[in-house]
């Protein structure tokens, strides 16, 4: 198990391995709905841009099974009723959409859909760390992290003058310091 989730319905596109949970309820009462198998259900996804794609559901052999696309298993009819775990099929969540919707339709229950928000952050984290932050030095934020990293917990060499990587390979920041212990000059060498 894994943090696949930034929130309950969304998810990194291209995240794979995905089950979630679903609760099946009657129609007609709103009672919980147990002993349902994968022979009574009707799966499918729709992602943005696309058409429905029927998903073949398939019975896990316990709630704690291994991942298997398709997998349905109820959690636990006495103490959990009308709860069941579905593993959404890995296409459904591939890059190329902003989202997917799973639909699981059981006769006499209402229709489940499990609704996933599939954001992009390889571009957010590129436009981020890549920002400019110190417009004299025109250092991104992704150097200026290796070079606090490298005051934080780097290694010191030249009586502190000299800051290194934590593992001691790249020198981070040099100082000269004055008579009266001034840094009067500082050469930074960020990671690229």
């Amino acid at each position: 198990m894994s943090d696949k989730f930034l929130t309950p319905g969304s998810l990194p596109a291209g995240t794979t391995s995905v089950s979630r949970y679903f609760s099946l309820r009657a129609t007609t009462t709103g009672a919980a709905m147990t002993g349902k198998v994968a022979a009574d259900m009707i799966c499918s996804y729709w992602r943005q841009g696309g058409v429905r794609t029927a998903i073949t559901p398939s019975n896990l052999a316990a709630v704690n099974s291994a991942y298997s696309a398709g997998g349905v298993k109820e959690v636990d009819a006495t103490n959990c009723p009308g709860l069941y775990r579905f593993d959404i099929p890995d296409a459904a969540t591939t890059g190329g959409a902003d989202w997917a919707i799973v639909s699981i339709v059981v006769t006499g229950a209402m229709p489940v859909d499990i609704e996933l928000a599939l954001p992009v952050y390889d571009a957010l984290r590129d436009a981020l760390f890549g920002k400019v932050v110190e417009i004299e030095g025109s250092y991104t934020a992704q150097q200026v992290l290796s070079i606090l990293l490298s005051f934080a917990a780097g290694q010191t060499t030249n009586s502190g003058t000299t800051l290194k990587t934590s593992d001691g390979a790249a020198t981070r920041i040099a100082a000269t310091i004055d008579g009266s212990n001034n840094r009067t000059t500082m050469t930074v060498t960020p990671s690229v």
